[in-house]
């Protein structure tokens, strides 16, 4: 479930959860959001109250939006009166080329390195979306097997009779 649905229902039903896992738990709003009718002050504040363990994957390198903004004070703060456990994780499995996770690691630090050249994959960047597009097309055409994902904290709307991402 995503957060805000399981918070409401989960206190209309006056129930709690055994276990609750939170991957990207640094997408937890930190502040109210009616939009997306959750009407607390911080997510993860709520979800505690409502299990008995949370498992929550977080990274603060992943900070994406105001209404998540997290500090470590502020998760020190919201956990204080928890028993936690920290375990520090180090590997980007999906990657699996140390060159192209210490790239990766440099640039979210703000220091720009040579582009790696990693043997079992293509790794590009690209500073306009369309080329990438159009090359994911093309070899999707040879293959059949490319795809382009990607995510954002909003949905999409209709502008001007367009689809918009």
């Amino acid at each position: 479930m995503k957060p805000t649905p399981f918070i409401n229902a989960y206190r209309k039903a006056g129930k709690r959860a055994d276990v609750v896992l939170i991957d990207e738990g640094h997408l937890l709003l930190t502040t109210p959001d009616p939009y997306n009718k959750f009407r607390g002050h911080n997510q993860l504040a709520d979800i505690l109250q409502l299990a008995r363990v949370v498992v929550l994957v977080f990274d603060f390198h992943q900070l994406v939006k105001l209404k998540s903004f997290w500090t470590p004070a502020l998760l020190k703060r919201v956990t204080r009166d928890y028993a936690v456990t920290h375990y520090h994780l180090t590997e980007q499995m999906r990657v699996g080329d140390a060159a192209v996770n210490d790239w990766i690691d440099h640039f979210v630090r703000g220091k720009m390195l040579p582009l790696p050249h990693p043997q079992h994959f293509d790794f590009q960047v690209f500073s306009d979306g369309q080329p990438m597009y159009d090359l994911i097309q093309r070899r999707d055409a040879e293959t059949g097997l490319s795809r382009m994902i990607a995510t954002a904290d909003y949905p999409f709307t209709v502008l001007d009779g367009k689809t918009w991402y």
